[in-house]
């Protein structure tokens, strides 16, 4: 009767880690590319519970398309957050190609499993249960060696460069990556004092659980966040669809389109924002449109305020001066429209999730 309890709170907590995981990549609100294998690791704990489940079950015969599928995943977890953590751009492929090596050889060496039709597959695990690697090991006890306590290593190292990346000096953001950084050493701990106790032969299914309870509240916390902290996951917050601010304006849907294009062209063509005076007044005489369907325009369609909105093509020009120009902070972030470094700094940590010095180290690091 526990056992049942058990199973079915890991099942639906499979469920709500692939309902919120698909949910953030599938968001109208663009994620942003550096929040993207969380996701995904969030993604691979929900697939592992679910696997899980169906060993608990002795229901590998009825549903035999996963088997093993997990242990593939267990060198995959470190490689994607470790591009949580240095890759605000995502998933940088041909630079961080050697931390995906074991997992992508691993998944190979399950794929001539994975492709087999389904009777073929209830086939072999009636008559050998082993994981898929040991076809390709001389003896259990160098299997033993070469996946479980190797695999825990890896791990553990990428712990502790992740508690040391953390740690650092403080900077916009830095409390989600405790938090990753946190559950992940938990997600170790619990899972190397596993390995120790089917070592020495002490090992029963409740330790099982409580693997699987902390990727539950991996799950769940992450989950918690972005929903109550979206500005972490999003490019933009999610437009309110049950109020609309101009509900009662005279501008339609379809002249908002044309004069959010009609703004945008004319900011990036004359620059203007690089005027530290520049105000909404300045921007409607210019154009000859009233200010409150500039305003309208902008919040529509980009989902932003105009001083917002200004402050995005000052910002996406002194990342330009960062990368390309040896100014100070202080010249870039005048020569970018701003007109003092108070508002330029505040402005940029909105914009970028960091300080133009950690910005400015991050691109040289990447060089």
């Amino acid at each position: 009767m526990i056992d049942n309890v058990w199973w079915i709170f890991f099942s639906c907590t499979a469920g709500i880690g692939f309902f919120v995981s698909l949910l953030l990549l599938t968001s109208p609100s663009k994620i942003r590319p550096g929040m993207k294998p969380l996701v995904l690791v969030l993604l691979l704990f929900s697939l592992t519970l679910v696997q899980f489940v169906i060993l608990w079950t002795k229901t590998s015969l009825v549903f035999p398309h996963l088997h093993n599928l997990w242990q593939v995943s267990n060198f995959w977890y470190g490689p994607l957050l470790f591009c949580f953590f240095r890759g605000k751009e995502g998933i940088k492929w041909k630079k961080w190609w050697p931390h995906f090596v074991l997992g992508i050889l691993l998944l190979l060496m399950w794929l001539p499993y994975g492709i087999m039709p389904t009777q073929e597959k209830v086939t072999y695990l009636e008559q050998k249960y082993p994981p898929f690697y040991s076809d390709y090991l001389p003896s259990n006890y160098l299997l033993y060696l070469s996946y479980w306590w190797v695999s825990a290593i890896i791990q553990a190292l990428y712990a502790a460069y992740f508690l040391k990346l953390a740690n650092s000096k403080p900077r916009h953001g830095q409390k989600i990556e405790k938090l990753v950084a946190n559950l992940f050493v938990v997600f170790v701990l619990a899972r190397s004092f596993y390995f120790l106790l089917l070592d020495f032969g002490l090992f029963n299914q409740q330790w099982d659980y409580a693997i699987s309870l902390t990727m539950s509240y991996c799950i769940f916390r992450i989950g918690l966040l972005s929903y109550h902290k979206p500005e972490y996951f999003f490019l933009q917050k999610v437009i309110d669809v049950v109020k609309p601010k101009y509900s009662t304006t005279s501008l339609s849907s379809e002249q908002s389109v044309g004069l959010a294009a009609r703004i945008k062209k004319h900011i990036e063509e004359e620059k203007v924002y690089l005027k530290p005076s520049l105000r909404l007044p300045d921007l409607s005489a210019e154009l000859d449109i009233k200010p409150h369907h500039i305003s309208q325009a902008i919040n529509e369609q980009f989902n932003c305020s105009f001083s917002d909105y200004i402050n995005g093509f000052r910002i996406k020009h002194a990342c330009h001066l960062l990368t390309h120009e040896k100014l100070s902070a202080k010249e870039v972030g005048y020569q970018s429209g701003f007109n003092n470094l108070a508002t330029f700094y505040k402005a940029f940590k909105k914009q970028q999730n960091t300080t133009p010095a950690k910005f400015r180290d991050d691109i040289t690091d990447e060089r």
